[in-house]
């Protein structure tokens, strides 16, 4: 098992190459789903949430389950556009699953920055193919399994300073401490000072072939 921590710290070190940032700034799960869910948890009763319409569940499921916020769908070529000061998040993905269209990242990014929202952006159709290490979203997922060849079970999620202070990780476990062998144990919380603390114990044998793959996007 201490091998396998070395090979999911090579992997979230790749992780970080192709988002353009640190391995401190990276958390590793297993589904894009998880870490979406994990922000939506984080939302404010009542926030506004814009999506694209149609874009891929596991980007917009986790807000309608909330039940209690207002999600709004609009056409991917009118996102910057629909993001208004009353918008706490713009969630998308880069390339949209079921047409291939390609989001125009950098306006919608910066509309959500002059609004004072959060920006999620989903790479797992993009990255590998088409660069991502210069978005500027303050939530970026990546699932590995698919232009990055990973075996399924090897998603990533870069954050930045405002998504670190306002995500709160629900699903801390004894892979999220700064060192997982010394926070196996209760009674205390042990959270890593960095996005480690989203991580969720990885399925070890995925990680192994997600750190191959990454090593050679």
């Amino acid at each position: 098992a201490a091998e396998y921590t070395g090979v999911v710290e090579r992997a979230r070190g790749h992780a970080a190459t192709l988002l353009g940032t640190t391995a401190d700034r990276v958390a590793v799960g297993s589904q894009v789903s998880v870490f979406t869910g994990l922000v939506a948890a984080s939302a404010p009763a009542g926030a506004e949430v814009v999506c694209v319409d149609g874009d891929f569940s596991s980007v917009i499921a986790p807000f309608l389950a909330r039940g209690d916020l207002r999600v709004r769908h609009v056409p991917l070529d009118h996102l910057a556009d629909e993001v208004r000061p009353t918008t706490w998040l713009v969630a998308f993905s880069l390339v949209q699953s079921a047409t291939g269209e390609v989001a125009d990242a950098a306006s919608v990014i910066a509309a959500a920055r002059t609004a004072g929202a959060l920006s999620l952006v989903d790479t797992t159709q993009a990255t590998g193919w088409l660069p991502t290490t210069d978005l500027g979203a303050d939530i970026v997922v990546c699932h590995a399994y698919k232009w990055l060849s990973a075996p399924r079970g090897a998603a990533f999620m870069s954050v930045g300073d405002r998504a670190l202070d306002e995500i709160t990780p629900l699903t801390a476990g004894w892979y999220s401490g700064e060192d997982p062998w010394a926070s196996c144990y209760g009674p205390e919380l042990h959270l890593a000072a960095g996005a480690r603390r989203f991580d969720v114990s990885p399925a070890w044998h995925a990680w192994a072939g997600a750190e191959a793959a990454l090593e050679l996007a």
